[in-house]
C-alpha cells in the first residue's frame, strides 16, 4: 500500500506498472529459495515481519534511485505478507 496527501498530475499515487516491475524484481530473489541459505540473510531469523520490512526498504531504495518524483510524493508505505488465510504480517514505514 502506498499513501500520499496529494495525487500526481495523472491523479494517481504512482504507476502500478512501475510498482509491479519493482516488486517482481525484488521477489525473484526469494522465489523457491531457502531464505536462511541466502548470503544476505546469513545469521538472520527470516520471519514474515522481517521480510515485509526488507521488501519495503528495497522498494523505497529503488524508487529513490530511479523514480524520485514518485518517491518524493510518498508519505507512507505498508507491506503485508500473507502466510495463510488466517496468518499475515505487515510492516509500515513513514516516508519523507
Amino acid at each position: 500500500e502506498f499513501f500520499t496527501d496529494k495525487l500526481n498530475k495523472y491523479n494517481i499515487i504512482m504507476d502500478l506498472g512501475i510498482v509491479s516491475t519493482i516488486l517482481k524484481e525484488i521477489l525473484k530473489t526469494y522465489n523457491y529459495q531457502n531464505l536462511d541459505e541466502l548470503e544476505e540473510f546469513k545469521g538472520i531469523i527470516t520471519t514474515t515481519e522481517f521480510l515485509a520490512e526488507d521488501i519495503c526498504n528495497k522498494i523505497l531504495i529503488k524508487l529513490k534511485n530511479e523514480y524520485i518524483d514518485d518517491y518524493n510524493s510518498l508519505k507512507k508505505i505498508k507491506i503485508t505478507l500473507q502466510e495463510s488465510n488466517v496468518a499475515w504480517a505487515s510492516y509500515e514505514k513513514e516516508v519523507n
